[in-house]
């Protein structure tokens, strides 16, 4: 596994918040490798467009789980058009000390998000456009 220079993530790690799989969950996103095993599922609650509950399950190492528990925690009661920059924000400020080869997991965490967020709103095509508008 190897450890993190950065305690956050450590603590992340050891302690991963948000895991698991998410009862009626109104928006679903994966991404990965399945060459490498490393999958994540981001399951999302959303009410009145704004994320109430996030969750996730990941197969793979330290630093996915760890990514995720980071973006599950950072984007919880935020507006969907508000959560992909609160979980860059969030990833950036943690991932100081990951090293340079596990960076691509935070590029994988961020696709989930962003494909559960475009298939939640792809289901409702009046929330895409009402999105756009803002």
């Amino acid at each position: 596994m190897g450890t993190f220079n950065n305690k956050h993530l450590q603590e992340h790690y050891s302690n991963p918040r948000n895991a698991g799989y998410l009862e009626d969950a109104d928006a679903v996103g994966c991404s990965g490798n399945p060459v490498s095993g490393d999958i994540i599922h981001l399951y999302l609650k959303i009410e009145e467009d704004r994320i109430t509950d996030a969750r996730f399950k990941s197969f793979g190492c330290a630093a996915v789980i760890a990514i995720s528990s980071i973006v599950t925690e950072s984007i919880k009661d935020t507006r969907l058009d508000r959560a992909l920059r609160r979980s860059s924000q969030a990833l950036s400020e943690a991932l100081h000390g990951m090293p340079s080869e596990k960076m691509l997991y935070s590029v994988m965490v961020e696709q989930a998000l962003e494909r559960a967020i475009h298939n939640y709103r792809q289901r409702d095509p009046g929330k895409m456009k009402a999105a756009a508008g803002n």
